[in-house]
């Protein structure tokens, strides 16, 4: 059963599914949706010692928004604090997965970019892209140390999405 969890922050929607902690983004995170999302991952993993943090982006965000657009400096403290919180979490943490629901060259720039942080931010726990939820709930059975994870997971979190993102749960074009 996928169930909604407080949100401190605006644009920033989180629910829970077992081990899964779900986080939905409803534009480009900024630094305090990180912040409410390590929160409440350490708050999730009181119930389950090993999480998986699964992220959605239901569009990609604008162009400028972008942070392959940031300036290196902007990109090199992005990338240390995304290293700071990974490591704060890396105990806890199974795996980091991210689901950008857009379609179109910038949401496989995006899909490139976090993948790309994910390796070079050295945070030691798995990150893992996706086009769809059905495309990473295949993939948890084949990951190492995950916890168990309900079926028809991809499903709940599509509905959980149409009650509360507008235009999330349609089909990207």
């Amino acid at each position: 059963m996928l169930s909604d969890v407080p949100s401190p922050v605006a644009g920033l929607r989180l629910g829970s599914c077992g081990p899964v902690l779900i986080s939905c983004f409803n534009d480009w995170p900024s630094g305090a949706m990180l912040s409410a999302l390590a929160d409440a991952q350490l708050k999730h993993s009181k119930t389950f010692p090993r999480i998986v943090s699964l992220t959605i982006i239901p569009a990609a965000p604008a162009a400028s928004d972008v942070a392959m657009n940031m300036s290196d400096g902007d990109r090199s403290a992005a990338v240390k604090r995304s290293a700071a919180l990974a490591e704060e979490l890396k105990a806890i943490t199974a795996a980091n997965v991210v689901v950008i629901l857009s379609r179109g060259l910038l949401a496989v720039m995006i899909r490139a970019f976090m993948a790309a942080l994910g390796l070079v931010s050295g945070a030691g726990t798995e990150l893992k892209t996706f086009r769809t939820l059905e495309e990473a709930e295949a993939w948890f059975p084949t990951a190492a140390r995950l916890p168990t994870i309900p079926s028809g997971l991809a499903a709940a979190i599509s509905l959980w999405l149409e009650a509360g993102v507008p235009g999330a749960g349609k089909k990207a074009g």
